[in-house]
Formats: structure tokens, sequence, C-alpha cells
């Protein structure tokens, strides 16, 4: 091997082996909140803190997930109500209580792992609702900062629970029940709630449903309706 090509497959390899700032424990996420608006063409509004001084703020897009994915959504349909989002993002981010440089090639993954919920029926004479189904969720994410250290990646691995609110908007049209996201919020602040089984979900959505036929037949205006 010439000399040229020894010194190219040693630069080569140091460029594989570059070391990459890594936090040394998983970052706890204790407090804030990712929003999700409308359909799969939105990000996730991500605004969260945690252990090691860490906290991020910023959008992270695209985001998909099964609700999403089917909009709208039919009734009887069983749907899962996790979500993640992962690309490249803008925004801003402390570890170790000091602020990180950021660059355009960053890129950051979230994933929400939450439970399932039965969309039901709506009866014929429904006019317009809005309900909200409750579950606990489990929270994995990652952060790779291609220049955050002197000039060096830094990988900061996160982890966490809390519950989810994921509210729809709720219609009877050309004889059917559909049902269009409107918001999947999943909050840390408030601690982990257990996960509604489907059948509790069901309940809930059904009683949302009595309230708005009951309002449709009294002649008000469409309610918005929020199953607690």
């Amino acid at each position: 091997m010439t000399a040229s090509r020894f010194a190219a497959a040693l630069g080569t390899v140091a460029a594989l082996t570059v070391p990459v700032s890594v936090s040394a424990d998983p970052i706890t996420i204790t407090s804030g909140r990712i929003v999700i608006t409308g359909s799969e063409s939105a990000g996730a509004e991500v605004d969260i803190a945690g252990t090691q001084g860490f906290s991020f703020r910023g959008t992270v897009a695209p985001a998909s997930g099964h609700a999403m994915g089917c909009d709208p959504c039919n009734g009887g349909d069983d749907i899962s109500l996790s979500a993640n989002a992962g690309s490249l993002f803008g925004g801003s981010v402390t570890f170790a209580g000091r602020r990180l440089q950021t660059t355009a090639d960053d890129t950051a993954f979230v994933e929400m792992s939450a439970g399932f919920a039965t969309l039901p029926e709506l009866p014929e004479d429904f006019d317009f609702g809005r309900f909200s189904f409750d579950s606990g969720f489990d929270f994995d994410g990652e952060l790779l900062l291609q220049a955050a250290s002197g000039g060096r990646p830094v990988n900061l691995t996160l982890r966490g629970s809390g519950n989810e609110v994921a509210t729809f908007a709720a219609a009877r049209q050309f004889g059917t029940s559909q049902f269009f996201i409107t918001t999947l919020i999943f909050d840390f602040g408030s601690g982990p709630a257990p996960t509604p089984e489907p059948a509790t979900l069901l309940l809930l959505g059904s009683g949302v449903i009595a309230v708005g036929a009951r309002h449709r037949r009294a002649k008000t205006q469409p309610t918005t309706a929020v199953a607690g």
C-alpha cells in the first residue's frame, strides 16, 4: 500500500471512530408536554425538561400515528393513541445547565407509546361534538446534535412517562360516523396515568354522544363536549 493510500485509509477509519459525547445515563423527562395538532402533515411541538439540567424546546416534523393516519376515522375503528415524530428539527437544547449549539443537520426522534380506543357509532340524529380519550404513555426519545460540544456530536437519550389526552371532532356525515383528530397532548407534568381499557373509552364516548344528541334535540347551537 502506498503512503497516500495508507493515509487515506487512516483518515476514513478516524472519521468513523470520532468519539460521540453521550450523557452517562438516559435523561428522565419530568415536566412539559408534546403537542401534535391535526393530521400526519403536522409536526410535534416539544417543550420538555428533565434531569441532568436538560431542556428541549422546538418542533420535530413530520409526525405520524394510527389516529392521524385515518383522517377521518370511522365509528367502530380500533385505533392506537400512540404517536411519533422524527426528522430534522428546529429549536433550542440545554444540557448540564448550558445551552448546546444546534445546526440545520441536527436530528430528533420522539416516540409516545399509549393505549387503544374504540370509536363508537354515532346516533343518526347526532350533529357535531368533540370528545377526548385519556391514556397513560411511555416516552422514548433521542437527540443527535452534530456539533454541540466543541464541534463534536452529542447524542442524548430520553425516557419518561405521563398522561395523554387525545381529542377528536366527531360528526355524522353521509350515513357514517366520522372522527377527525384535533390534538394529541402528551403531558409529563401530571405523572403517569393507567391506560384505559377499550371498554372504558367506549363508555366515555357514549356519554359524550348522549350530551351531543341532547343538545341537538334542544335546538341549541352546536356544543363542544369533552369526555372527562
